[in-house]
C-alpha cells in the first residue's frame, strides 16, 4: 500500500456536505503576502458557488474573526438558516490562542445540530513547500479536532465533477457496519495511540470521537466508490488513510519520547527525528502530501493489524 496524495477537494466537499462535517483545505503557498490567501479563498468560494448553484447551498468568506459581519455565527438563532451555509476561514493557523478559543465555541455552536446542522466550516491552511515546516497544522488540539478530514487544493476538473455528479446528499446512514468492522476500527485507534512515532502523552491525538468519524467516512466511501450497502475492511482502510493524518500528533523531540526513561540518548533521538522530518519534506513534495509522515504511520498500523474476514 503506497502513500498517495491527500484526497481531492471535490470528493471531500461532497462528503462533508452530506455528513455535515468540517473540512481542512491545504493549498500551496506561492508568496509571503495575503494576495495568495485571498486568491485561494476566492477559488474555494467560486468552486462551491458554481458547483452547487440552485441546490440550497451558499458560501461566505470569514475575513477575520470576530467581525461585525460574522456576529450571526455567535448566537444559536444564527444557526437556524434555511440554507446550508459553508463558511470559509482563511489562514486559520494564524489565529492566536484566544481567537482559536472563540472559533471553537462558534463552530461547536453552529455544529450543534449534528446531521441537521445548517453550517459547515472550511479551514484554510497554507503549505509553504520551501520552508521545511515540521507541522503545517499548527492549530490547537481542541480546534483541530473540530475538523473532520484534510484535502489538497482543487484541480481544474473539480467543479465539473461536482456538477455532473450531484452527490451532496448521500444516503450513507443506510450502509451497515458490522460489530467486527467496528472492532477493527477500535484496533486501529489503539495501535495508533501507542505507535513509536506519535506523542503518546496525548494518546497520539486519537480522540474517542474518531470511531464514529471513521465509520461515517467508511459508509460514504462504501456507498459512492464501491456501490455497497455494507462496510468492508478495505473501506475502513481507505477511511483511516483519509481521516487520521490530520489528527495524529507526531513525536516532536526527545523530551516526550518514552525510551529516554530506559536509557536512550536524547541527542541521538533528536538527530534521528531531524533526518526523519527531512525525509518527510522530500517525499511530501514528490507526492503532494504535506501530511506524508502522518500518513506513513497510518499505513504502518494498517499493515500490522489483521482485518476481520
Amino acid at each position: 500500500m503506497l502513500v498517495k496524495a491527500l484526497p481531492d477537494f471535490g470528493t471531500c466537499l461532497s462528503y462533508s456536505i452530506s455528513a455535515r462535517r468540517n473540512l481542512v483545505y491545504i493549498y500551496k503557498k506561492q508568496s509571503g503576502n495575503n494576495i495568495d490567501t485571498e486568491r485561494h479563498s476566492e477559488i474555494v468560494k467560486n468552486t462551491i458557488d458554481r458547483s452547487y448553484e440552485g441546490r440550497g447551498i451558499v458560501s461566505r468568506i470569514m475575513e477575520k474573526y470576530p467581525s461585525e459581519e460574522d456576529q450571526d455565527l455567535l448566537s444559536p438563532a444564527g444557526n437556524s438558516v434555511s440554507k446550508l451555509e459553508i463558511v470559509i476561514i482563511p489562514n486559520i493557523c494564524q489565529y492566536n490562542k484566544e481567537e482559536q478559543v472563540k472559533l471553537v465555541k462558534m463552530i461547536k455552536n453552529c455544529n450543534s445540530g449534528g446531521s441537521r446542522s445548517s453550517r459547515i466550516f472550511i479551514g484554510m491552511v497554507p503549505w509553504a513547500m520551501a520552508d521545511h515546516e515540521r507541522h503545517i497544522i499548527s492549530m490547537r488540539d481542541w480546534l483541530k479536532h473540530r475538523f473532520w478530514i484534510a484535502c489538497l487544493e482543487p484541480n481544474e476538473t473539480d467543479s465539473v465533477n461536482l456538477r455532473t455528479e450531484p452527490s451532496y446528499d448521500i444516503p450513507y446512514t443506510e450502509v451497515h457496519c458490522s460489530p467486527a468492522v467496528r472492532r477493527y476500527v477500535l484496533d486501529v485507534m489503539v495501535h495508533l495511540r501507542m505507535h513509536r512515532f506519535v506523542d503518546i502523552t496525548k494518546g497520539g491525538g486519537i480522540q474517542t470521537m474518531a470511531l464514529n468519524d471513521v465509520i461515517v467516512l467508511s459508509q460514504l466511501i462504501s456507498k459512492t466508490t464501491f456501490k455497497k450497502n455494507f462496510i468492508t475492511p478495505e473501506h475502513v482502510k481507505i477511511a483511516c488513510i483519509w481521516y487520521f493524518p490530520l489528527h495524529i500528533d507526531m513525536l516532536k523531540d526527545a523530551s516526550i519520547d518514552t525510551t529516554v526513561q530506559y536509557g536512550s540518548r536524547p541527542d541521538m533521538i533528536d538527530d534521528f527525528l531531524d533526518k526523519l522530518y527531512k525525509l518527510n519534506d522530500e517525499e511530501a513534495k514528490k507526492i503532494e502530501n504535506p501530511l506524508f509522515l502522518e500518513t506513513l504511520v497510518v499505513h504502518d498500523v494498517l499493515n500490522k493489524i489483521v482485518p476481520p474476514v
